[in-house]
């Protein structure tokens, strides 16, 4: 959700799918930056993610902080 009250749809995984670290940065690079993209529309944004193994991993801390306007990394 941003800051002003938009939602993203919901991403749903096949079943049985497991999260790992390649699954979600594919997920950041073709479902959540671009919905970011368009919903912002320039204006910069903060992306906050919580410490799930795959969000904490270093393939996605990196594309993260190349690609995204800011970001809170895990070092924060």
């Amino acid at each position: 959700m941003s800051s002003e009250g938009d939602i993203m749809p919901p991403h749903f995984f096949a079943k049985g799918q497991n999260v790992n670290k390649e699954v979600y940065l594919d997920v950041m690079q073709t479902v959540v930056k671009p919905w970011m993209t368009q919903i912002a529309a320039g204006r910069p944004y903060l992306y906050q993610q919580d410490g799930a193994p795959a969000h904490t991993s270093n393939l996605v801390q990196n594309w993260c902080l190349e690609n995204l306007d800011m970001f809170w990394s895990k070092e924060f």
